[in-house]
């Protein structure tokens, strides 16, 4: 049995995945920012796994504070966690800025989830075979890494906002997985398909009319979870690291996301604006 920790799994693809992993007779940690949508996705999963090695910890991630403070609780509750599955995303029509003073889009998809893994890491390497999975999206390919603009100072687009964050978030995974090469730990991040969810609407900005022009071309939530249920518990490519999949393969991301010299200065800005020493 195997202790996994994963964001965003009240609804869409991490509640898919959440479903499965339970089914599988796995120990689930909720991290969700909304405790009445944690507790009935709970006592979903039970009712139709009927395992009720369920947990829910708060956490939001547009704060810092409340992330440090979910990683403090797990870390006192739980001997080990042998996955972190950082899912949770999502896009805003207008620019945000948080208490950390960073923009929501990339707070969300890629500065918090940074930090978990981090504030984790401890419980994930003493778990052996540890395993992170990092949720991006194909449209990382049309995200740029503006160190000018990284917090849309100067221009928000939302769906460039969200590229960036995604292409950020893939950057990150392969200079973890480098930093963890020598550990007993995995890092990989995924694609995930374009899903039939009601991705973003609650934001605005013309997103509630727009995500069901995409319906004809989206596969269902339990498709798009395959590849993180596969990463988290497969023996197959257990070892293997530092890596995008799509539907289960380890594919090539954009050229520009390899780029080594600016991943390097994006891993270290993002150290800082994570808080990370």
């Amino acid at each position: 049995m195997k202790t996994i920790a994963i964001t965003g799994a009240t609804s869409g693809i991490g509640y898919c995945a959440a479903l499965e992993l339970a089914m599988q007779g796995n120990e689930i940690i909720l991290l969700a920012r909304n405790p009445e949508k944690a507790k009935n996705c709970i006592q979903k999963i039970i009712a139709k796994t009927g395992n009720n090695n369920l947990h829910y910890i708060p956490c939001e991630l547009f704060s810092q504070k409340s992330v440090r403070a979910a990683g403090d609780l797990a870390n006192k509750q739980f001997e080990k966690i042998d996955v972190l599955i950082n899912n949770a995303g999502g896009i805003r029509a207008n620019r945000v800025v948080g208490e950390d003073g960073i923009e929501w889009t990339f707070a969300v998809n890629y500065i918090s989830p940074l930090l978990l893994s981090f504030l984790l890491m401890d419980k994930i390497k003493s778990a052996g075979n540890g395993r992170i999975v990092n949720t991006s999206s194909v449209a990382h390919r049309i995200g740029k890494i503006n160190f000018e603009n990284l917090n849309g100072e100067k221009q928000y687009n939302m769906w460039l906002t969200y590229g960036t964050a995604k292409l950020a978030i893939i950057m990150g995974t392969y200079s973890l997985a480098f930093h963890l090469k020598n550990a007993d730990v995995t890092v990989n991040t995924i694609h995930p398909g374009i899903i039939a969810t009601p991705f973003g609407s609650e934001h605005g900005g013309g997103l509630k009319w727009m995500m069901p022009l995409y319906k004809p071309f989206s596969i269902s939530p339990k498709k798009g979870a395959e590849t993180i249920v596969y990463l988290a518990s497969s023996k197959e490519d257990e070892t293997i690291s530092g890596k995008y999949w799509v539907k289960c393969k380890a594919v090539s991301s954009s050229k520009k996301s390899y780029d080594a010299i600016i991943g390097k200065e994006l891993w270290e800005r993002s150290l800082n604006l994570a808080g990370i020493t």
